[in-house]
Formats: C-alpha cells, sequence, structure tokens
C-alpha cells in the first residue's frame, strides 16, 4: 500500500469516527486488501454486498461498510468496516449466515495472493479472538488526535 493510499484511507476514517462520535478505543475499524481470481471479480462484489446486507441487518449500529476496487488492477479490491464496539462487529461475524457468505468468499479470492487484514484502533479481548482466527495485524495509535462529535 503507497503512503497516498494509507493517507486518503486514514483521512476517510477519521471523518467517519468525527461525525458519529466513535473513539480509537471503543470502534473497531478494518482493512481488508483482497485479489479476486480472474473472471470472478463481479462475484466477489455480489458476495461482499450480501455481506454488508447481513452487516445492517445482524450491527445495527454498523457504521460504514464498503467495497473499493483498484483502478489500475480490477482483480485487487478493499473492503472497510466501521463498528461502534466490539459487541457490534462479533454479533456481525459469528453469525451462521457471516460465515457461509465467507466461504462463497474465499472460493473468489486467488489463492497464490494473501489476503491482508489491518485493525486499527484497540479492539476488546473478545473482539481480537475472532480477529486472530482470520490472522488480523493490529495497528494502534501512538500520536495524535481524533475529535469527537459533540453530539
Amino acid at each position: 500500500m503507497t503512503i497516498k493510499h494509507l493517507c486518503s484511507f486514514l483521512i476517510l476514517l477519521f471523518s467517519v469516527f468525527f461525525v458519529k462520535g466513535v473513539s480509537m478505543s471503543d470502534g473497531v475499524f478494518f482493512r481488508v486488501r483482497m485479489r479476486a481470481v480472474e473472471g470472478k471479480e463481479q462475484a466477489l462484489v455480489q458476495v461482499i454486498d450480501e455481506l454488508s446486507q447481513a452487516a445492517k441487518k445482524l450491527s445495527p449500529g454498523v457504521i460504514s461498510y464498503f467495497l473499493t476496487q483498484d483502478r489500475n488492477d480490477k482483480r485487487y479490491f478493499e473492503l472497510t468496516e466501521i463498528y461502534p464496539d466490539g459487541p457490534s462487529f462479533r454479533n456481525y461475524f459469528n453469525s451462521p449466515e457471516i460465515v457461509a457468505l465467507f466461504e462463497r468468499l474465499v472460493a473468489c479470492e486467488d489463492q497464490q495472493y494473501p489476503v491482508e487484514f489491518y485493525c486499527y484502533g484497540c479492539p476488546d479481548e473478545e473482539t481480537r479472538k475472532c480477529l486472530d482466527t482470520l490472522g488480523f495485524v493490529y495497528i494502534k495509535p501512538v500520536a495524535g488526535f481524533l475529535l469527537r462529535s459533540s453530539g
């Protein structure tokens, strides 16, 4: 990932938290980078769309759930999910419906390219146990600030 990608991601992330008032210590926010098997790009998009609908249903507090596609290599995608807290994320993650969709998602991914999982902030211990099963890299804040909304 380039510095430009990271900066644009962080600006988006911080703007969402400012509006919603979610703190880096409470929220669960992460990015997943994956590459689709050639010819299965649309199938991957379909599964992610189903996952996003399930997130809305299973985690009413979900703040953001969106997929982006690399402009230069249409097989690369990044999924960003933002939840207000660990319990909201776990309601989604531990659902049998989500497990079945994850299995479909894996079938669309190019196994020659590792999926990259990044978690930003400080998830609680139970949430970390869920994320550890997927091999997440944890990135904690070390400097700077995050503005909270007054609402």
